[in-house]
């Protein structure tokens, strides 16, 4: 683990906190969620950065349509980091590096 991305700049839960990091995901990151008022979440692996705040990610314990809360596998996803997911907000990015 070598690198925590906290704050998402220009996310609608961080405006007016005083909160701000320039994250740049990148393939390989993963992405933390956070359910608002609990301690509960979900994580993803960022297998494409497509702009505009969009990532395909590759997620465990989700399902392709309908309620999230049950699972039934794991797949691809299109999301969107600056926005809300249900009750899910954008915690941040954990980055791994590799030693040269």
């Amino acid at each position: 683990l070598t690198m925590w991305n906290a704050a998402i700049e220009n996310s609608p839960w961080r405006k007016g906190t005083g909160h701000r990091a320039k994250v740049k995901p990148k393939r390989g990151d993963v992405m933390i969620w956070r359910k608002s008022g609990t301690s509960s979440g979900h994580a993803g692996r960022v297998v494409a950065v497509l702009g505009n705040g969009y990532l395909i990610t590759l997620e465990g314990n989700t399902s392709l349509g309908g309620s999230q809360n049950e699972g039934d596998g794991v797949y691809f996803k299109r999301r969107n980091y600056r926005s809300f997911l249900g009750r899910l907000y954008v915690l941040g990015f954990i980055t791994f590096m590799t030693r040269e």
